[in-house]
């Protein structure tokens, strides 16, 4: 009996594992490692040889899926004739809770303060390119509600160039359990911390220091805490909170670069959020990199993609050595990964991948508590 539910687990494991793979079974599981590394989805479906994670996979596709709108909206704007007056472009046309659209304006005409209306009720600004060209970014928050928004695009006179339909689709965020000393727990921002970091998060500036998508990683580690997470802190479920960006564990000391060039904002150590850079990309986006052990940079100096801003720390409110690291557009915290590169990312679950033996004892297991 046991030998037969042995080699069911088998063939129901190895079915799994081979999806894609040319039928060959996937390489066992190093067990002393809590982490797996997954191919990055390119045009064609990548054949994932390794145990497969629809999350990861579903997080890198979110990722292309922004250079992929980036390049076509760049692409399409340019072709487009505007001789009857400016015409406008947003992609893309369905919004996940938390991404960001990018919206283009052409026009053969020099345009005044040329903006969009966001749903609040914000006049956010169109960036000129080039002589015909404008651009904005249209970010949205886990708290946006979902269904279909109007965007009016106008210029300073009010003259409506037209009025785009965006669906904001929603999305499941989970819970994120964390345990904290009594004396982490009670950290709380001080007054000046969250008015000098509310300042600079808030920050739009003309010049645009960053490429095209994708951006790099800022730090070698295992990608840990999602964005927009709840927050469960010693049971206790705070009340209107998401993580506001992305966690990677990383050894104390590891280096930190820029998502991309920028001009630095911040750089201070404060109480809650410890070691803290915060860069100045341009045109209303922002980066910030918290829990620092260490910080290499002043305020005021501009960087690139090599520069390095700082170590990995456990400063401030943190469970251990690992980068927080957020992205803001205009104001508004957005997901990283929809902008991030397209290399192998470093995906660490919660529950760790078990080895190949242990997945087919449990699974011989409840094929035989189903039998009894």
């Amino acid at each position: 009996m046991n030998k037969i539910l042995h080699n069911i687990g088998i063939l129901t494991l190895s079915a799994t594992l081979t999806t894609g793979c040319n039928n060959k079974p996937a390489p066992p599981q190093d067990n002393k490692t809590e982490f797996v590394v997954y191919n990055y989805p390119h045009k064609k479906a990548t054949k994932l040889c390794k145990p497969f994670d629809a999350k990861a996979y579903r997080e890198k596709t979110e990722a292309g899926r922004m250079t992929h709108d980036y390049n076509s909206i760049t692409d399409s704007i340019d072709k487009l004739d505007a001789k009857d007056g400016p015409v406008v472009r947003v992609f893309p046309d369905t919004l996940v809770q938390g991404n960001t659209a990018i919206i283009k304006v052409k026009s053969l005409k020099p345009l005044k303060y040329p903006h969009f209306e966001y749903p609040e009720g914000v006049n956010l600004p169109l960036y000129k390119i080039n002589d015909s060209i404008y651009t904005g970014y249209m970010a949205s928050t886990p708290n946006i509600k979902s269904g279909e928004i109007d965007i009016p695009v106008k210029d300073l006179d009010n003259n409506l160039f037209k009025t785009v339909k965006l669906w904001i689709k929603g999305k499941v965020f989970e819970n994120d359990s964390i345990q904290t000393t009594p004396a982490v727990s009670q950290l709380h921002a001080t007054t000046n911390e969250n008015h000098i970091i509310g300042m600079a998060l808030r920050t739009k500036s003309d010049t645009a220091y960053f490429g095209a998508p994708p951006f790099q990683i800022p730090v070698k580690g295992r990608y840990r805490t999602e964005y927009g997470q709840k927050r469960v802190e010693n049971g206790i479920l705070k009340e209107n909170y998401f993580h506001k960006g992305m966690d990677i564990s990383a050894p104390e000391g590891t280096p930190i670069r820029p998502l991309q060039p920028g001009k630095v904002l911040v750089a201070q150590m404060f109480k809650l959020n410890g070691g803290t850079v915060i860069v100045d990309h341009g045109q209303g986006m922002v980066s910030a990199y918290l829990h620092m052990s260490k910080i290499d940079v002043k305020e005021g100096q501009k960087i690139g993609l090599k520069d390095i801003i700082g170590k990995v720390g456990s400063t401030g409110h943190s469970t251990g050595p690992h980068l927080h690291f957020g992205l803001y557009v205009n104001g508004k915290n957005v997901n990283p990964m929809q902008w991030l590169n397209k290399e192998a990312l470093v995906y660490n679950p919660k529950k760790p991948t078990h080895s190949i033996r242990h997945a087919i004892k449990s699974l011989a297991g409840k094929v035989k508590h189903s039998i009894k």
